[in-house]
């Protein structure tokens, strides 16, 4: 997809009307690591701070349109843009949050069948962005919440994705081995001729004072692979958000977990002016 040249609050109406999309891929083949947070904050954060943003749930089991509050019973989906039966502006929900509008997944078992379908699809890597081409102009960000495993959906959202940021919750003690194989599956796309972006590091859950944490910070010093200084802190009050199907960013924003996504969103839009929540 093309980069924009410009972000953020400072453009003009008319500098708006030419800016193109960035799109971020936020993925990691290991499950349970907070890229549906991580989508969804971000999104909340930039729609509110004035950046028209689109969130695109890749995942069957749909967790950004819950986070979202959304309600997607009945609605179209991105199953019915597979299908040929809808387009993205056709299948988008407005504003589900300030600024965000949402292309929800659709039925878990449907979506799984995109899955399988994309592989008889011709240039199949690239549905995605064939896809989001000429239907995505009018916002400044696309945010792709890829789901686990390194399947075709994923493979699409990394091929049309600018920048990928990979969450890595450093409580896990797999998730930096499924980081490990996100990278081995982009080191493959690039060698066929795929321009996907190398992964961005964003650590989640980080807590000093647990040995997993501190474990996981020397396995991730080992990949050599480009970090975030942000991190996003472990606490409960993050995991209530999720459940209350509500960003901790508009739930609790002056919550250090809501402070930490503001600070994430200005380290990767170093434009952005005027967030939700004073940093």
């Amino acid at each position: 997809m093309p980069v924009a040249s410009r972000a953020g609050n400072e453009a003009t109406d008319s500098e708006r009307e030419n800016v193109m999309s960035i799109v971020w891929a936020i993925a990691n083949q290991k499950g349970g690591v907070g890229k549906s947070t991580v989508a969804v904050n971000l999104a909340a954060v930039l729609g509110s701070s004035g950046c028209r943003t689109l969130v695109c749930d890749l995942d069957p089991q749909g967790n950004a349109g819950d986070m979202l509050g959304a309600n997607i019973a009945g609605k179209l989906s991105l199953c019915h843009v597979f299908e040929g039966r809808a387009t993205v502006t056709d299948a988008r929900l407005i504003n589900v949050a300030e600024g965000v509008d949402l292309v929800p997944a659709g039925e878990d078992s449907r979506l799984s069948g995109v899955e399988q379908g994309l592989v008889r699809v011709p240039a199949r890597e690239r549905w995605l962005s064939r896809t989001l081409d000429g239907q995505v102009d009018e916002y400044e960000y696309v945010i792709l919440d890829c789901p686990p495993g390194l399947g075709q959906l994923t493979t699409n959202a990394l091929v049309a994705a600018d920048r990928l940021i990979a969450p890595v919750r450093m409580t896990d003690r797999n998730a930096v081995k499924g980081l490990n194989e996100l990278f081995r599956s982009i080191v493959e796309l690039r060698e066929v001729g795929f321009d996907v972006a190398i992964p961005e590091v964003l650590r989640v859950a980080a807590d000093d004072r647990l040995l997993t944490v501190q474990s996981a910070r020397h396995q991730l010093a080992a990949l050599s692979l480009p970090a975030l200084a942000t991190e996003i802190p472990k606490t409960e009050a993050i995991s209530n958000a999720v459940t209350e199907g509500l960003p901790i960013v508009l739930r609790e924003p002056r919550h250090d977990g809501a402070r930490a996504f503001v600070a994430l969103a200005h380290e990767l839009v170093p434009a952005l002016a005027n967030a939700a929540v004073a940093a």
